[in-house]
C-alpha cells in the first residue's frame, strides 16, 4: 500500500466536543468523542453515535497539558460502525492555525 499521508500521526488521546458548524447549538448537544490518532491534517475519533460523512464540525479539543482548548473546523471524511457498536470517524482539519495545532502535540509535562 502506498502511504499518501502528508503529516506524521501520533497516538494521542484528547477529549473532543463537537457540533454542526452550520448551527448555533451547544457543543455537547452534537457529540463527545476521544481522539486516538492525531496529525496536523486531521484526526481519528472514537464516538458513541454515528456521524454523517461530509458534515462540517466545529471542534473543541482538550489537551490536558494545556489550560485552553484548541478550536478547529473539520470535515468528516469517513465513518464506520465497529464490532462493539461504537463508531470511528476520520476528520480532516479545514481550519486550524499552526499555533493551535502545536497545542495538540504538547507533552503532558508542559504547562
Amino acid at each position: 500500500m502506498i502511504e499518501r499521508r502528508k503529516h506524521l500521526r501520533l497516538q494521542l488521546n484528547h477529549k473532543i466536543l463537537f457540533r454542526d458548524s452550520s448551527k448555533e447549538t451547544p457543543y455537547h448537544s452534537e457529540g463527545i468523542g476521544s481522539s486516538f490518532d492525531v496529525s496536523r491534517g486531521g484526526l481519528r475519533v472514537n464516538l458513541n453515535s454515528p456521524i454523517t460523512v461530509g458534515k462540517k464540525l466545529d471542534l473543541t479539543i482538550m489537551n490536558n497539558s494545556k489550560d485552553e482548548p484548541v478550536s478547529a473546523l473539520a470535515q468528516v471524511v469517513w465513518s464506520r460502525l465497529n464490532e462493539d457498536s461504537s463508531y470511528t470517524a476520520g476528520m480532516k482539519f479545514m481550519k486550524i492555525g499552526w499555533t493551535e495545532s502545536d497545542k495538540l502535540f504538547a507533552p503532558a509535562n508542559q504547562a
